[in-house]
C-alpha cells in the first residue's frame, strides 16, 4: 500500500534580524499567506537602512499577543500591506484595531485587489495607501522612498 506525499511548500526564511530598539521603527503587519511578497518588499526597505519590526522576531516561548502589542504600541509608523487573506486574518485586523485605536500613523500597501469591509473602511479608508499591484517594482520602490520618513532610518 503506498502514500500519496503532498510536497510541502519550502520554508521561506526571515530576510532580515527584525528591529529591535528605542528609536523610531516601521512595524510590518501582514497575512502569512503573502508571505513571500512581503519579505521581499520588507527586505528591500531594511536594505534602504529603514528600521522595520515584524512578527518573525518574536523569540521562541514569549507570548505572542504580549510581543505584537508592545512593537505595535511603540512603533512610529504602522504599515499594512492588505490583500484578501490579509482581510480575512483576525490578527491583522486586530492588529489594525489597535493601531488606529493608538493613533498611529498608518500606511497601506495594496498587494491585490482587496474589497474592504465596511469596518475596514471606517478604520483604514481614508489613510494613505498605494497600490502595488498596479505598479513596476521600480515605480513601487521610487514610491515608497518618496513616502517613508527618513527618521525610520538608521
Amino acid at each position: 500500500m503506498s502514500r500519496l506525499i503532498t510536497p510541502r511548500k519550502p520554508l521561506v526564511k526571515p530576510p532580515f534580524q527584525a528591529y529591535r530598539g528605542a528609536k523610531p521603527y516601521i512595524f510590518a503587519s501582514y497575512s502569512h499567506k503573502n508571505i513571500r511578497e512581503v519579505f521581499g518588499i520588507i527586505r528591500k526597505i531594511s536594505d534602504d537602512r529603514y528600521r522595520v519590526w515584524y512578527d518573525e522576531g518574536i523569540e521562541p516561548g514569549n507570548e505572542w499577543p504580549e510581543e505584537v502589542g508592545r512593537a505595535l504600541t511603540a512603533c512610529q509608523l504602522f504599515l499594512v500591506f492588505m490583500s484578501p487573506e490579509a482581510m480575512e486574518s483576525r490578527n491583522v485586523r486586530n492588529e489594525i484595531n489597535m493601531a488606529t485605536s493608538e493613533n498611529k500613523a498608518v500606511m497601506v500597501v495594496f498587494l491585490q485587489p482587496t474589497e474592504l469591509s465596511e469596518g475596514m473602511k471606517l478604520q483604514i479608508g481614508t489613510v494613505q495607501f498605494i497600490s502595488r499591484h498596479e505598479m513596476t517594482e521600480a515605480e513601487f520602490n521610487a514610491k515608497m522612498e518618496l513616502v517613508l520618513d527618513p527618521g525610520l532610518r538608521g
